[in-house]
């Protein structure tokens, strides 16, 4: 047993996310997509969650379309790897004007 819930995107594509009625966990997700053969409907599903790091992960997602299908299983996911300063902005540009009115760059 799922609960569905009907998604309409920015740009209005509609998909609609299945989510287990016991655990809420995402099952799938049914949506329309654009192939070089016109509108198709997608079925995209979510199984086999596992804990890594205090989060329940997918390690099974399939897809089924008109045209294709795959299946990607993942046999460990690393949660908190990514060094901090890997996240920060880079430092900003600073223009000066100087006497002409020209913006001088540092």
């Amino acid at each position: 047993m799922c609960y569905a819930v009907d998604f309409m995107t920015k740009c209005r594509r509609e998909e609609i996310h299945y989510y287990d009625a016991s655990s809420f966990l995402l099952s799938g997700i049914m949506e329309v997509v654009e192939t070089e053969f016109g509108k198709a409907l997608k079925q995209t599903t979510f199984g086999d969650y596992r804990e890594f790091a205090g989060f329940l992960m997918p390690t099974r997602i399939g897809w089924q379309s008109p045209v294709g299908n795959g299946t990607i299983k993942y046999h460990s996911i690393e949660v908190n790897t990514v060094e901090e300063s890997a996240l920060k902005m880079p430092a900003q540009s600073v223009a000066k004007l100087d006497g002409s009115g020209q913006a001088i760059w540092r």
